[in-house]
C-alpha cells in the first residue's frame, strides 16, 4: 500500500514539473493572458502596430504559473480585428450621402463608378437610393471598394457584427 502512495505521489510531481502540457501561445483562453492597450498614432488613430494582413497586434503575456509555447521575452503577439489601414473617411461618405447622393457623389467617392453614374443618370433611381445609401453608408453596410476600410476616430461609431465563437462569453440566466 505504501509502495502505491509513494509511486503516485512520484508520478504527480513528475508531471507537475515537466514541460509536457504546453500549449502554443496563439490557443490560450480568454483569462489566460493579459494584453497592452493597442498604440495609436495620435495625428491618424490608426494602430502603430500591425501584422502582415492590415491587422492590429497587442503584446500579451500569459498569467503567471502558465506556459506556452511561443514566447518572446516573456511575451507573445496576439492579432486583433481591428483595420491598420483606412482608405476613405467615413464622415466625408456620410456627407456626401446625405447632400450630393442624389447625383451619385457618394459612391463615386467610394469607388463604385457604375453605381455612382447610374444614380447620377436617375437621380438616385428617383431619390429611392438616395435614401437607402444614406441609411447603408450611417450602417456602415457599404464599405469602400477594394476592400478597404472607413478612416474614424479609434473610438468613433463603428459597427461591428457579433459573431459567437468558441471564446464568447455568454452570461447564464437567472
Amino acid at each position: 500500500m505504501l509502495g502505491k502512495f509513494i509511486l503516485f505521489y512520484c508520478l504527480i510531481c513528475v508531471l507537475q514539473f515537466c514541460d509536457v502540457a504546453h500549449v502554443p501561445c496563439d490557443q490560450l483562453l480568454p483569462g489566460q493572458y493579459l494584453c497592452n492597450e493597442i498604440v495609436l498614432n495620435p495625428e491618424t488613430d490608426l494602430p502603430l502596430h500591425c501584422d502582415g494582413n492590415d491587422k492590429a497586434i497587442r503584446f500579451c503575456t500569459p498569467i503567471r504559473g502558465l506556459n506556452c509555447q511561443g514566447l518572446m521575452n516573456g511575451s507573445f503577439i496576439k492579432s486583433t480585428d481591428i483595420s491598420c489601414e483606412a482608405t476613405r473617411s467615413f464622415r466625408t461618405a456620410l456627407l456626401l450621402s446625405v447632400f450630393f447622393g442624389w447625383l451619385g457623389f457618394d459612391r463615386f467617392y467610394l469607388g463604385y463608378y457604375s453605381i455612382g453614374l447610374f444614380k447620377m443618370c436617375t437621380f438616385g433611381f428617383f431619390f429611392l437610393f438616395h435614401l437607402i445609401d444614406i441609411i447603408l453608408i450611417a450602417l456602415q453596410i457599404v464599405k469602400p471598394a477594394g476592400g478597404g476600410s472607413y478612416q474614424m476616430n479609434a473610438y468613433g461609431p463603428k459597427v461591428l457584427g457579433i459573431h459567437f465563437t468558441n471564446m464568447t462569453n455568454i452570461r447564464p440566466e437567472n
